[in-house]
């Protein structure tokens, strides 16, 4: 199944997409953070991750 597109080229999540803005530049941010940790050298444990991102 083909999700439609907007006229930016992202893919429509839902009809509320100010709420799924919020969540996807929310996922970004948490990304970022990780990435930027793991350039750092600084190592989280599985559970650690998940714990993390059940807070999310």
């Amino acid at each position: 199944m083909k999700l439609p597109k907007t006229v930016s080229g992202s893919i429509r999540l839902g009809r509320n997409d100010y709420h799924d803005n919020k969540a996807a530049q929310t996922l970004k941010n948490e990304l970022a953070k990780g990435i930027y940790s793991m350039k750092k050298g600084e190592v989280y444990t599985l559970d650690e991750a998940w714990k993390e991102i059940d807070l999310i």
